[in-house]
């Protein structure tokens, strides 16, 4: 694993982390947790309790909020770097990603870039800093820009438009005329502009296909995990917003528009022709009804549904979805439905009697 010294972080983020106190040649050789540090690391500290014992196993570079700098400091022996960024776990993101992520999955098999196994259409434009690893198929008419990487076994179906710095991994599908913007990624097995669900039922009951023409659009920065299924619109397309990242194991019906810098996480399921705004965060397990809206900068509780639409900011939860203080105050109240029966017909009982 690489390591880095404190002049290289300042360097390389400035306006995201400041130098505080302490050893001001310390290398990290490796990141690590608060809650489990090692000696030569470097760690991102947002607690008290857990500075002391950071420092007590011997990190290299402590990264602490502006508000615990100074106690750090006190505690410091001098070998430790104390360095603080009042966007901690940003911090953490961006210079784990630019200075200790690892190269696996991510390699050229051979002198070539492109392994000989994959196949590879051509009319296919390829930039001449693009990997393709084995068994990749590339199909016609698909354009990949500069360190862009398409992983082994997965398939490009055609018509495709790949951006730079793309890294796509082993065993995704990605079917014709979708749009990938610059600095995506998604993860194995996930499929992105595949046919929706919509049929045609004649008068015996029988159904038929529709055919789908409308593209899948991933813009700039998108991240999608894995077995995340993204169906093409119907005539229309499917968007999924700059900046937006999407968890494990979601799907997305024809048609639906995801707003930019969401936070998605398992499980979110949406019917077709569904809008989403902004800033939206899903907790786990969320499913949505089909042609509704969700305004900018909504927050929804985890296994709630949205089955109408939303016009104003803020949190919710449930079914239908409520505020979600009102939501936490039901669900208290569910878990004392029995109580709250064999008492009522206690009551109602004694009514009886007394009539």
């Amino acid at each position: 694993m690489n390591s880095v010294n404190v002049e290289k972080i300042l360097q390389r983020f400035p306006s995201l982390l400041n130098w505080h106190s302490g050893n001001e040649s310390a290398t990290a050789d490796r990141p690590c947790s608060s809650a489990n540090p090692v000696a030569n690391g470097i760690c991102f500290c947002e607690d008290q309790p857990h500075i002391e014992n950071c420092l007590k196993q011997g990190v290299a570079i402590l990264v602490v909020s502006p508000a615990l700098a100074e106690t750090a400091a006190v505690l410091n022996s001098g070998s430790c770097a104390i360095l603080s960024s009042a966007e901690l776990h940003a911090a953490m993101a961006k210079l784990n990603t630019a200075f200790f992520l690892p190269r696996w999955g991510r390699e050229v098999f051979g002198e070539e870039r492109i392994h000989p196994s994959a196949t590879i259409h051509p009319s296919a434009k390829l930039h001449g800093s693009v990997v393709v690893q084995p068994n990749a198929v590339i199909g016609p008419d698909v354009s990949i820009d500069e360190q862009s990487i398409i992983g082994a076994n997965t398939t490009l179906e055609g018509n495709i438009n790949i951006g730079k710095r793309c890294f796509i991994k082993s065993n995704v599908f990605i079917g014709h005329t979708v749009q990938v913007g610059d600095d995506c990624r998604v993860e194995p097995n996930s499929a992105i502009g595949t046919d929706g669900f919509g049929y045609g039922t004649d008068k015996n009951g029988q159904h038929f296909a529709k055919p789908h023409f409308g593209k899948v659009i991933l813009e700039d920065r998108v991240e999608i995990g894995c077995s995340v299924h993204v169906d093409r619109g119907t005539f229309e397309d499917t968007v999924i917003g700059e900046g937006t990242k999407i968890d494990n194991h979601c799907h997305f019906a024809h048609n639906t528009t995801i707003g930019k810098n969401c936070l998605i996480t398992a499980g979110f399921i949406v019917a077709g022709s569904s809008s989403f705004g902004d800033n939206c965060k899903f907790a786990g397990r969320v499913s949505a009804n089909g042609h509704i809206s969700v305004c900018d900068n909504v927050t929804m509780g985890p296994v709630s549904v949205i089955s109408k639409n939303i016009t104003e900011p803020g949190m919710y939860g449930g079914f239908p979805p409520v505020a979600y203080k009102d939501f936490i105050k039901n669900q208290t109240s569910t878990a004392s439905l029995y109580e709250m029966r064999r008492s009522l017909n206690k009551v109602l009982r004694k009514i009886d009697v007394e009539k």
